[in-house]
Order: C-alpha cells, then structure tokens, then sequence
C-alpha cells in the first residue's frame, strides 16, 4: 500500500529519510492496546440526544452520532478486557481557576466562559469525565490533557 505523504514530500526530503533508515514497517506488535480517546461528557453530552439540542449545554457534543459509538466502543472494551489487553483512556484535564491554561480556546468561541470552573460547576456532568457506560475500570489507565498557555 503506498504511503499517502509521499505525495507531499520532496525526492531530497524522501533521500533524507531513507537514508537516515526510517520507513521500515513494523506490524502491528505482539502486545496490542486499546486507546480511547475524548469519549466523554464534553463530547458526546449527557444523554443521547439530537446534536443541534445537545450542543445547548454542551457546545463541543456530537450529540446522536456520541452516543451511537458507545455501544461499539462498550464491545471493544468488553474483547480487550476478556483478553487482558491494555486499555487507555484519554481525556481534557480540568483548567486553572483563572482560566490561564485555556490559551487560544478562550477566543475561538463566544461560548468561552462556558470553560471557567464557575459555569462548569452548573453543568449536569463533568465534561472531562469519560462517559460512565464505558468507564475506566481501576487497573486501566486515565491519561488527562492538559493545555498550556500558548495558542
């Protein structure tokens, strides 16, 4: 299968990294894991319901389309648990007080204020929380993002 960058790169810059010895295919590895990535309340809203109601309280919610990956992602999980496979979970980390941490996500919305622990704490869930029907079980691992302060 090509690889599809190869379009964008240069012959030199193509010379450049076989040279160096990248671009050796690896496989998929003896030792898979599961990532699971912002599946939680700031993205798929509370509860199912259409994206255009959902996006009231939760402006970044897929609404419908969240909440139809669940039950996929509930028998992803349930194969990788029975077979010990690694599971990692991926979400937003809670922003300072004075919202600082925010960066350029601040500007990118006239929702911005929705963001300060003040609005947050009015919210029917924590929207960094990973939605409770496939939450982390306590031997899998929680890996929050935090942001900094540059845009």
């Amino acid at each position: 299968m090509p690889r599809v960058w190869n379009t964008f790169i240069t012959a030199k810059d193509r010379a450049v990294y076989e040279a160096s010895g990248y671009g050796a295919r690896t496989g998929y590895g003896a030792r898979p894991a599961v990532i699971v990535v912002d599946v939680n309340y700031a993205f798929t809203g509370d509860r199912n319901m259409p994206i255009l109601e959902s996006v009231k309280t939760w402006r970044n919610s897929c609404g419908e389309a969240g909440w139809a990956a669940i039950s996929p992602t509930q028998r992803l999980l349930a194969a990788a648990r029975d077979r010990q496979i690694p599971v990692f979970f991926s979400t937003g980390s809670d922003s300072r007080a004075d919202g600082f941490d925010r960066g350029g996500w601040a500007h990118k919305t006239e929702r911005g204020s929705e963001d300060l622990p003040a609005a947050r704490a009015k919210m029917p869930a924590r929207g960094n929380d990973i939605v409770r029907e496939i939450a982390p079980q306590p031997h899998e691992f929680l890996i929050p993002k935090g942001r900094s302060g540059r845009t």
